[in-house]
């Protein structure tokens, strides 16, 4: 602590300089903390955003979470890469594809990000 005590002596300014932008790093720090995740489909807001999906050969509907059908279209097995903003899902009921979300522009959307997300997929994580 000696030498702590000897630049607050001799160099008050490089002190409180060093503590301000501590403190800055910190207010960014938890800033981004609380605003993360805003636009993304698969934050914690869109956890309970239900879509509907229409499935045109059986002329049903069915709702979902946004983040759980995020996660279908990433981990749709035998899609291609990317998936292309024609993709449609497996009707569950009928094993026919079609389905897709009745927002369009939103639909678009998810394929885009489920595509970002798939290119990372599977990759480990780099430190």
């Amino acid at each position: 602590m000696g030498q702590l005590e000897d630049l607050k002596a001799n160099k008050p300014w490089l002190l409180y300089s060093l503590l301000g932008l501590a403190a800055l790093v910190g207010v960014l720090f938890v800033y981004r903390l609380v605003n993360r995740g805003d636009d993304s489909l698969l934050s914690a807001a869109n956890a309970t955003t239900a879509v509907k999906v229409e499935y045109p050969d059986t002329g049903e509907t069915a709702e979902f979470p946004v983040s759980r059908l995020m996660m279908i279209l990433i981990e749709q097995p035998g899609a291609p890469a990317p998936l292309p903003p024609t993709f449609t899902l497996t009707n569950p009921k009928t094993g026919k594809p079609g389905g897709r979300v009745t927002d369009s522009s939103l639909w678009e959307k998810m394929v885009a990000q489920a595509n970002t997300e798939r290119a990372g997929y599977g990759k480990p994580v780099s430190k």
